[in-house]
């Protein structure tokens, strides 16, 4: 029975395990709980506050209660909930409707195929996650997105590396404004839909895309924590920083194709890591590149580099 016991949730077990989560009694932490079962789960806790600080959920407080009923528990500052537990969040969530796209989150590989290929997501979604390797092919209508205007988190990830085949047309040509998180692992296009606002990323991630440049033109960005665009080999720009005054980490390691980084990383103050190893055609770092925050820098396989630029003193490694 033990690997029943880990692996399913029966009738009994949900009712036992409903107890901790009926006795929350605040929708807040109700809404905190399923937020962790269906995205967050196994993420740092001051992300989750990050990810989560406009939404009036009062995060500090909820994740204290959730951790008093033992539905949640913290080892080195990451959220951990119990498998079962998980599980029953996504019930949870499976229950609102009958029709997925009338779900606040998108959790199952089937439901989130027929909603972004049949364009039946509306503004209840709050969020999607989707391990890519769950799925041979992935088909997104051109307005898949557009219905769903409250759309917060995108989490495209892949747990071991895998081709995957996208199918997405040139004409898709629409994000929600509202993303806080954007990972979007082999983003098969040139560049993000051109009407995309990015005002409200907390968090951007395109690992390994076929980006040759994100967007045109300065964007607010400054709420925007973490940029991550590493393996992203035709990658042949990066686009005015000037607004991110908060981001703290930047990784564009292995984008090959990228010859220089744009004169405003200098007001990157907030900016404590950056990541350019084996740009291999980097050859201009721009001056004033001395970051008053800058801890780690690494350069590691930028042999076309032709000097190397007065740095901060601060930087520790």
């Amino acid at each position: 029975m033990m690997p029943r016991l880990r692996n399913d949730l029966d009738g009994k077990i949900e009712k036992t395990l409903r107890v901790s989560y009926d006795g929350l009694n605040n929708k807040k932490d109700e809404a905190i709980f399923l937020h962790i079962a269906c995205l967050f789960n196994g993420e740092k806790v001051n992300n989750i506050k990050l990810l989560l600080a406009d939404s009036d959920l009062d995060v500090n407080i909820g994740l204290k209660n959730l951790v008093d009923k033992s539905l949640v528990f913290v080892r080195e500052d990451t959220i951990e909930m119990h498998r079962l537990l998980q599980d029953m969040g996504k019930e949870i969530v499976r229950a609102q409707s009958n029709e997925p796209g009338e779900r606040e989150f998108l959790v199952d590989s089937k439901h989130i195929c027929d909603v972004l290929e049949d364009n039946t997501g509306t503004k209840k979604v709050l969020g999607i996650g989707l391990d890519i390797n769950e799925t041979d092919g992935l088909y997104i209508h051109e307005s898949a997105f557009k219905g769903m205007r409250n759309l917060m988190f995108l989490n495209f990830y892949t747990k071991q590396k895998k081709d995957v085949r996208w199918h997405l047309s040139e004409g898709f040509d629409h994000l929600p404004p509202k993303l806080r998180l954007l990972s979007w692992e082999k983003y098969p296009l040139r560049c993000m839909p051109s009407n995309f606002l990015p005002g409200n990323l907390v968090k951007l991630q395109m690992c390994e895309s076929k980006l040759e440049k994100l967007w045109d033109g300065v964007h607010s960005l400054t709420g925007l924590r973490n940029m991550d665009l590493r393996g992203s080999k035709k990658l042949k720009e990066i686009p005015d920083l000037s607004m991110a005054t908060i981001l703290k980490k930047h990784d564009i390691s292995n984008c090959s194709s990228l010859v220089k980084l744009p004169s405003t990383i200098q007001y990157l103050n907030k900016l404590n890591y950056l990541d350019m190893s084996f740009c291999k055609n980097l050859e201009i770092l721009p001056t004033g590149i001395n970051l008053q925050s800058l801890n780690e820098l690494n350069l590691q396989g930028c042999s076309r580099l032709r000097s190397f630029p007065c740095i901060s003193t601060n930087i520790s490694e």
